[in-house]
C-alpha cells in the first residue's frame, strides 16, 4: 500500500444520495439545506498524488462531483474494486458480515484540516463573507490559530454552507502535503492539541478515522437558487515550502479492557535499535542477541531476504534457520510461547508474503526505468477503472497522454469524448502506426478513410480522418491545425516513423511534418498501454510541454493462467494437439517468417482446414483485408489464424470462436519489442486458454544513446566521421532533435531485446498481474536468476551439476575441446577439468567455499587480481609485453600496467607477502582504516587518472571526481581479499543491536571502521594459489606457455631472453616446471645451463 494513496467513494444511488448539501430558498426568501445523503454503498476508487499540487488538482476535479466523498484509511485485502463497497471498518459490529467492512486504518501522507464556524470580526474583517478574497481569509486564520502552518502550501475549499446562513461565519478545510507518513491517532493529537492551546475548538478531531467521510463536493444549487453565493470555493494557495512536518504530540491511548491485554505481545517489549546486517549469518547473530520486540526484526529480515536472495529462494531452509536463531534468542529464555505464536499462528507466512510484494514492486521499478510514471514536468491523474469514462476532456487540457492497460477502452474513451459529440466543423485526425489499423478505425468511428482520401492526390481539409502516419505528408498540410490529433498506440507511432519500414528518402522529412502537425493542433491525444519516455520526448520536440497523464493502474488481466513455454518443441506439441482437435485458436508470432513457417506446416499437415496468414505481405490481400476491417464478423470461417506484428494493436477479437491462444516469441534482433509480443497475445479477449513461448537467447546490445548512435545515423543525412581517441574508435557526428530521438527510441528497444524472456515475464506478471505456470522448465533457465532466484538455490544447481561429471584424462579433454558442438555433460566435464587441472582448484576438498566464489568467471577473476598483485615491475614488464597477442593492442597493455600499478599498491598498503613455498602470510595485528589508503601513493595515482583506471578493469568504474570508500573496496575483493570490520571507539558494531541510545550519536556518514585481513576467509584461494605454483599453473606459467605455443618453433634465444627478468623464485620454480612439461620442444641444454647460470 502506497502512503500517497488517496481514496474517492461514489455513491451508489449518485442523485438520491448526495455526498454534499443541497442549497435551497423557502417561499419567503428564507435561506435552507437539505443535508447529506445516507448512502449505504458505494464505488471505491484509488488514487495517488505524490505532491500537493497533484492533490489539488484531484480535489478541483471531483469538487464538481456532487456524490463523491474522500476517506483516510486504506481498503481490506478482500475488495474487489469492480463490485460496490461498504463504509465500514470495525470487524467487531459486523460480525455476521465481514465482508461488509472493507476499510482499515493506515499512514498517509496527505490531511484535511475542518475549521467550523469561525468569528470573522475575531479574524479582523467586517465585512461579509461572499466580498472577502478566501485566500485572505485562510491567511488570517493561520496566522492566529495554526502558527505551524506558516509558509506551508495549501489547498483550500469552503464547506457547502459557508456563508449561506451567517455571513459573519466562516467554515473552510484545508488540504496539506505532509514530509512523512502520519496515522490517524496522530493527527487527531494534534487536532487536539490545537483546540486545548487556543481554549476553543478550532479543529474538529473527530473527522480522523478511516471511514470518516471528507465532505470535497461543492453544493448543489436547488430550488430557488440560481448562482453559487460564493464566487470563489476552491483554490491552491502557494508558499515557500509545499510540505508540512507535524510537530511531535504525545499520544492519549485508551485504557484497553483486562481481554486486550497481553503480556507477550511484543508491542509491549522495547522496539529494538539498530542497523541492518548485509549477510545472514550477521542477522542471525543479531536474532540470538535480541531480548526484545521481535515482529518488526521479522518484516526487516523476511525483507531483505525477498529483496537480495530472489522471490524464489528456498524459503523452507531459510525459515529452518531462523527459527532456529530465534528460540536460541535472548527473548526465547523468557518468553518462549511468543517464540512459539510467530511461527506457528501465520506470522512468519505474512510477514514472507508481505516481503515477496515489496519485492515484485522493486524488480518491476528496475526493469521500467525508462517508463513515465514519475516525470516530473507533468501533472499525473491516477485511476484504477476497468474501463475509462471518470476523465472528461475539456478545453483547458491541451496535451493528454493516457497509459491504460489493453483492453481497458482507451479508443472507446476517445469516441464517446471527442467523435460521438463532435460539433459541426470539428477537424479530428487520427494517425496510426499501420494501414489496416487505420481503415478499421474509421470503420469503427464513422469517419474518412485516408485511402478514400488518396485518390484525391491533393492536400484535403476533411473534417474527422482515419490514416496511416506514412500517408501524412500527402494528406495533411500542417499549416491548418486540427482541432484533435489522436495518436493511437503513439510509441508504436513514434518507432515507426524511426524504423525500416518507412522509405529512407522521406524519412527525415515525415519526422519533421509530424512533429509540426503536433505543435499546431490544438489539442493532442496520446493513448498507449506500457507508455515509455519516447511519447514525452516526441511530445517535447513538438513544443508541448503542457502535458497531463492519466494512468490507470487497474489491472483487467489480473489473475489470468498463462502457460509459459522454456522448449519450443513443447510450445508446438501444443499447438499440433488444438489443431489435431480441431480446436479454434490464434497464433501470434513476432516475425513474418516464423508466422509463414507455422502456417506451412499446418496446411500441410490438416490441408482440409481453413487456416488465415496475416503479416505485412498478405495484409492488402481481400481476405486479409476483410479480417483485419471486421475480425469479429468473420472469426467463424476459419480453424486458426497465424498473424505477424500486423495485428498487434487496435483490433480487438472478442468473439468466442477462438478458445486457444498459443504464441511464439522470437529474440531475433530485427523483430518486434517484448511489449509489442504481450499485445498480440492478447487480441483474443474471449481465450480460454493462453500459451506461449519465448526465445531464451541473450543478446548484447547497446543500451545507451551514445552506444546506439551509429545505427540511428545511418538512418538519417547527418554528417558523421570515425576517430580514433585513446585507442577506441568513435563516432563524431552533428546532433540532431530527430537524431536524439532515434537514439533514444534503439536504446529502449535493445534494453528489452537484451533479455526477452526475462522481459516477457515481468511484463505478465509484475506489470499486468497474469499468473504464469512454467511448463517444462525449472527456474534457472528462465534467465532471470540475478532477480528471481535464490543465490543458494542456484549455488546448490551449479555445485550438483559439477558433482555429475567426472574426473578427466588431458586426452579426454582435448578430445571434448576438438568437438564443436559438445553436450551439456561434456560442458561440465570441460569445466570441471578446467577447475581442477587448468586453475589448480581442489574441489573435493574445498567443496563447498569454492563456490562462494559463484562461479568459474569469478573464480578466474579472483585469481588473476590476486597473482597481478604479487608480480613485481620486471615481471609485470614482461606479461605487458609477450601476454597480448599483438603489439597493436596497445591499449590493452596499457590497461594491464594501470590495474597492475593499482593491484600491487593495495597489497603493499594491506602488508601481503608469498614467501618461496607460495605461503600467503599478512600481521594478524595489522589492521587500517579506508582513509588511509586515500592517503597512499596509488590512491593518488587512481585520482589523477581517472579515464585511464576505468578502462583497465580493475573491478569497478569510479563514478564521481575521486574513487570512493565503497569503490576502494570493490577493487580489494575483485583481488579474492576478505575483509574483517572491528569497533572503533566504543559506537557500535554495525551489525549488533544498540541495547542504549547514546547521548551524541556520531552519524553512520562520519563513522570510520577499522578492517583487518582475513587470511581465513581466504584460505581456498590461498590454497589454490599455492597449489597452482607448484605445478606452474600461476600467471608466470601463463606467460611462458603462451609465448612457447605462439610459435612451435620459438628459438631458445627468446625464452632466454625472459629468464634474467623472472628473478623471483615463484618465477625461477614456474620456469623449472614448465621446462619438465614441455621439454622435447627444444634445446634444453643450453636452456638448462642458462637458467643454472641464473640461479648460481
Amino acid at each position: 500500500m502506497s502512503a500517497n494513496q488517496l481514496i474517492i467513494l461514489e455513491t451508489l444511488a449518485k442523485k438520491l444520495c448526495p455526498a454534499t448539501k443541497t442549497l435551497t430558498l423557502d417561499a419567503n426568501g428564507k435561506p435552507n439545506a437539505i443535508n447529506y445523503g445516507r448512502a449505504i454503498k458505494f464505488h471505491g476508487k484509488i488514487y495517488q498524488p505524490t505532491n500537493i499540487n497533484e492533490l489539488s488538482h484531484l480535489l478541483e476535479f471531483y469538487a464538481d462531483i456532487p456524490y463523491a466523498l474522500a476517506v483516510r484509511g486504506q481498503f481490506r485485502d478482500h475488495v474487489d474494486l469492480t463490485k460496490p463497497i461498504w463504509r465500514r471498518k470495525d470487524e467487531r459490529k459486523y460480525p455476521k458480515a465481514p465482508h461488509t467492512v472493507c476499510l482499515m486504518e493506515t499512514a498517509l501522507n496527505w490531511l484535511m484540516l475542518d475549521i467550523d464556524k469561525l468569528s470573522l470580526p475575531a479574524l479582523g474583517f467586517n465585512a461579509p463573507l461572499s466580498q472577502l478574497d478566501p485566500k485572505t481569509v485562510c491567511d488570517a486564520i493561520i496566522a492566529k490559530y495554526l502558527p505551524e502552518l506558516q509558509g506551508i502550501t495549501y489547498h483550500f475549499q469552503l464547506s457547502s454552507t459557508a456563508g449561506w446562513f451567517n455571513h459573519h461565519t466562516v467554515s473552510v478545510h484545508l488540504w496539506l502535503w505532509l514530509d512523512k507518513p502520519m496515522t490517524n491517532p496522530e493527527c487527531k493529537a494534534f487536532a487536539k492539541m490545537v483546540n486545548a492551546r487556543e481554549n476553543q475548538q478550532i479543529l474538529d478531531p473527530s473527522l480522523y478515522n478511516a471511514a470518516q467521510p471528507h465532505y470535497i463536493a461543492n453544493p448543489i444549487l436547488g430550488n430557488g437558487v440560481e448562482t453559487d453565493p460564493l464566487p470563489v470555493r476552491s483554490g491552491l494557495v502557494k508558499k515557500e515550502s509545499d510540505v508540512f512536518s507535524m510537530p511531535a504530540v504525545e499520544l492519549t491511548s485508551a485504557k484497553k479492557t483486562p481481554s486486550q491485554k497481553s503480556s507477550i505481545r511484543s508491542s509491549n517489549r522495547p522496539k529494538m535499535d539498530y542497523i541492518r546486517p548485509h549477510k545472514l549469518d550477521d542477522w542471525l547473530k543479531l536474532i540470538r542477541q535480541t531480548d526484545g520486540g521481535i515482529h518488526d526484526i521479522l518484516l526487516d529480515i523476511t525483507n531483505w531476504r525477498a529483496n537480495t536472495g530472489g522471490l524464489w529462494c528456498d524459503w523452507k531452509s531459510f525459515r529452518k534457520k531462523l527459527e532456529t536463531a530465534f528460540r536460541e534468542s535472548v527473548r526465547a529464555q523468557t518468553d518462549i510461547v511468543r517464540i512459539d505464536t510467530l511461527f506457528n499462528s501465520g506470522e512468519y507466512e505474512r510477514a514472507v508474503d508481505g516481503a515477496k510484494t515489496l519485492a515484485k514492486q522493486n524488480f518491476w521499478q528496475n526493469y521500467s526505468s525508462h517508463l513515465v510514471l514519475s516525470h516530473d514536468d507533468t501533472d499525473i491523474i491516477r485511476l484504477n477503472e476497468r474501463y475509462l469514462h471518470s476523465f472528461k476532456m475539456s478545453d483547458s487540457v491541451k496535451t493528454l497522454v493516457i497509459d491504460s492497460d489493453l483492453g481497458t477502452g482507451k479508443t472507446e474513451w476517445f469516441y464517446n469524448n471527442v467523435i460521438k459529440d463532435a460539433p459541426l466543423g470539428q477537424n479530428v485526425l487520427c494517425q496510426n502506426p499501420r494501414r489496416s489499423l487505420a481503415k478499421a478505425t474509421a470503420l469503427r468511428f464513422g469517419i474518412v478513410d485516408y485511402e478514400d482520401a488518396k485518390q484525391a492526390r491533393t492536400l484535403m481539409d476533411y473534417r474527422m480522418m482515419s490514416l496511416c502516419i506514412n500517408s501524412s505528408l500527402k494528406l495533411v498540410n500542417p499549416k491548418t491545425p486540427a482541432d484533435v490529433l489522436f495518436l493511437d498506440e503513439s510509441d508504436l507511432i513514434i518507432l515507426h516513423l524511426l524504423g525500416g519500414a518507412v522509405p529512407d528518402k522521406i524519412r527525415e522529412e515525415l519526422i519533421y511534418h509530424n512533429i509540426e502537425i503536433t505543435r499546431n493542433a490544438k489539442h493532442v491525444i496520446c493513448a498507449q498501454s506500457l507508455v515509455s519516455d519516447l511519447t514525452l520526448s516526441f511530445l517535447k520536440l513538438a513544443g508541448r510541454d503542457d502535458v497531463i497523464k492519466v494512468i490507470n493502474t487497474h489491472q483487467p488481466w489480473k489473475s489470468l493462467p498463462i502457460d509459459f513455454f522454456r522448449k519450443k518443441d513443447k510450445a508446438l506439441e501444443r499447438l499440433l494437439e488444438v489443431a489435431d482437435q480441431g480446436t479454434p485458436f490464434l497464433c501470434p508470432c513476432n516475425s513474418s517468417g516464423q508466422a509463414l513457417r507455422i502456417f506451412l506446416d499446418l496446411n500441410k499437415r490438416h490441408p482440409e482446414k481453413n487456416y488465415l496468414l496475416l503479416t505485412n505481405d498478405t495484409a492488402s490481400e481481400p481476405e486479409q483485408s476483410a479480417f483485419l476491417s471486421d475480425s469479429n464478423k468473420h472469426a467463424h470461417k476459419y480453424d486458426g489464424v497465424i498473424f505477424s506484428p500486423v495485428l498487434e494493436s487496435g483490433n480487438s477479437i472478442v468473439s468466442p470462436h477462438f478458445q486457444e491462444t498459443i504464441g511464439f516469441c522470437s529474440a531475433a534482433e530485427r523483430v518486434g519489442t517484448p511489449e509489442s509480443f504481450i499485445q498480440m497475445m492478447l487480441r483474443g479477449r474471449k481465450a480460454k486458454r493462453m500459451s506461449l513461448w519465448v526465445d531464451p537467447q541473450k543478446h548484447d546490445l547497446p543500451t545507451t544513446d551514445e552506444r546506439c548512435a551509429r545505427e540511428a545515423i545511418a538512418r538519417f543525412d547527418v554528417a558523421a566521421k570515425m576517430i580514433v581517441q585513446d585507442g577506441k574508435e568513435l563516432i563524431a557526428f552533428e546532433k540532431t532533435p530527430v537524431v536524439d530521438l532515434a537514439m533514444k527510441a534503439k536504446a529502449i528497444e535493445n534494453k528489452s531485446k537484451n533479455n526477452t524472456d526475462r522481459v516477457v515475464y515481468a511484463l505478465l506478471t509484475e506489470r499486468m498481474g497474469c499468473h504464469v505456470n512454467l511448463v517444462d522448465s525449472d527456474l534457472s533457465d528462465l534467465g532471470i536468476e540475478a532477480n528471481k532466484q535464490g543465490k543458494q538455490l542456484q549455488k546448490e544447481h551449479y555445485q550438483a551439476q559439477v558433482e555429475k561429471s567426472v574426473k578427466l584424462s588431458p586426452a579426454e579433454y582435448e578430445t571434448i575441446k576438438k568437438n564443436r558442438s559438445p553436450s551439456a555433460k561434456e560442458t561440465w566435464d570441460m569445466c570441471r577439468y578446467r577447475l581442477e587441472h587448468e586453475l589448480c582448484v581442489d574441489l573435493d576438498g574445498d567443496n563447498e567455499a569454492i563456490f562462494e566464489l559463484w562461479n568459474q568467471g569469478r573464480v578466474v577473476q579472483s585469481l588473476r587480481g590476486f597473482e597481478e598483485g604479487l608480480l613485481n615491475l620486471d615481471e609485470a614488464k614482461v606479461v605487458a609485453k609477450h601476454l597480448l597477442e599483438n603489439k597493436a593492442q596497445y591499449a590493452e597493455s596499457q590497461g594491464f600496467m594501470t590495474r597492475w600499478l593499482i593491484r600491487r599498491g593495495i597489497m603493499e598498503s594491506l602488508k601481503l607477502s608469498v614467501d618461496d613455498d607460495g605461503n600467503v602470510s599478512c600481521s594478524p595485528e595489522f589492521k587500517f582504516k579506508y582513509s588511509d589508503l586515500m592517503s597512499t601513493w596509488w590512491y593518488r595515482f587512481a585520482r589523477q587518472n581517472l579515464d585511464a583506471v576505468n578502462g583497465s578493469q580493475v573491478g569497478c568504474r569510479i563514478r564521481g571526481k575521486r574513487p570512493s570508500e565503497s569503490e576502494i573496496g570493490r577493487w580489494i575483493r575483485a583481488m579474492g581479499i576478505v575483509l574483517t570490520r572491528h569497533n572503533v571507539d566504543g559506537t557500535g558494531y554495525a551489525n549488533k543491536p544498540l541495547k542504549e541510545k547514546k547521548v551524541d550519536p556520531v552519524p553512520n556518514r562520519h563513522r570510520q571502521s577499522v578492517y583487518s585481513v582475513n587470511l581465513d576467509n581466504m584460505q581456498p584461494l590461498t590454497s589454490t594459489f599455492k597449489r597452482r605454483l607448484a605445478v606452474g599453473a600461476t600467471v608466470w606459467a601463463s606467460l611462458m606457455t603462451k609465448v612457447m605455443h605462439k610459435d612451435q618453433n620459438v628459438c631458445a634465444d627468446a625464452i632466454k631472453a625472459l629468464l634474467p627478468e623472472l628473478k623471483t623464485p615463484a618465477g625461477k620454480q614456474t620456469v623449472v616446471v614448465l621446462f619438465e612439461r614441455l621439454g622435447d620442444r627444444f634445446d634444453w641444454l643450453e636452456i638448462n645451463e642458462a637458467y643454472y647460470r641464473l640461479a648460481a
